[in-house]
């Protein structure tokens, strides 16, 4: 009986070290941007640089996205170019917090007749993060690579404004990291699995 148990144990170390590592492969990656604002520009009449913690060329940025280019996919085309769409979510950052200007953007490869640009951002605070062929030749957002400097676009909307409601920070920034986003099933997965061998190595 002790022989058939210790079979079983072998059999679920074996199970939980070669399923766990695959199951934990996530499509969500979190990318993370680090630079300075080099820029400022209001459309709102009532609202200018001194209403903001923002000083140009001294305010640093951290910016964290959710990228996910199996989700959310779909491609558009007109005589602009070709746009090809995928899931991308705005995590922390942003420094100017009104309304969101641009809600209905997502992460997209834009392939245009004069050049191409990636770029990402997210409906709940809204940065975007892009580049073109003229700033890199890794343009498409599957391509960026860490070490490469990008353009961000921190913006809000606000009610009250005579001539428009938007307010833009630019920046110069950085892609620092790259991690995967764990999957929540692998990690309770590798937890039983060790919960698992605990009682197996009991009954031994």
């Amino acid at each position: 009986m002790k022989k058939q148990n210790y079979n079983y144990g072998k059999v679920a170390t074996f199970l939980i070290l070669t399923l766990v590592p695959l199951l934990s492969q996530s499509a969500i990656m979190q990318y993370t941007f680090e630079g300075v604002v080099t820029g400022f520009e209001s459309y709102h009449s009532g609202l200018s640089i001194n209403d903001f913690d923002v000083t140009v060329g001294e305010t640093e940025v951290t910016y964290v996205f959710e990228v996910d280019f199996d989700a959310n996919n779909s491609t558009s085309t007109n005589s602009a170019g070709t746009w090809s769409y995928f899931y991308t979510e705005t995590i922390s950052g942003s420094i100017i917090n009104g309304m969101q200007s641009n809600a209905n953007y997502q992460g997209f490869n834009w392939v245009r007749p004069s050049d191409s640009m990636g770029q990402i951002t997210g409906t709940q605070l809204d940065v975007r993060v892009q580049t073109s062929e003229f700033i890199t030749d890794n343009w498409r957002v599957q391509d960026w690579e860490i070490g490469q400097s990008f353009r961000s676009i921190d913006s809000g909307c606000f009610a009250g404004g005579d001539s428009g409601c938007a307010v833009y920070a630019y920046g110069d920034v950085m892609l620092t990291s790259i991690t995967a986003v764990p999957v929540p099933g692998a990690i309770i997965l590798f937890m039983s699995g060790v919960f698992g061998l605990g009682i197996f190595r009991k009954i031994i």
